[in-house]
């Protein structure tokens, strides 16, 4: 059974249970999850794009640094 046969099955489930609304706030609730999924991983990708750069510059810092006492 793949994910979007599970995901229709517990669509339907609900449906059947509980009526057109809970589908649509379940639904609603998955969305709401994912922007913040979304956002954490954007986040976490600017972070991450940062820390490179801050190490990138430092490194070649103590390169410039080391050539300069080298000489």
């Amino acid at each position: 059974m793949g994910i979007d046969e599970e995901t229709s099955q517990t669509n339907i489930a609900l449906l059947q249970q509980y009526g057109a609304n809970s589908w649509r706030v379940h639904n609603y609730l998955l969305e709401a999850n994912s922007k913040q999924l979304e956002k954490a991983v954007e986040d976490l990708t600017q972070l991450t794009t940062d820390l490179n750069r801050d190490r990138k510059n430092s490194q070649v810092r103590r390169l410039l640094l080391w050539r300069t006492n080298c000489r």
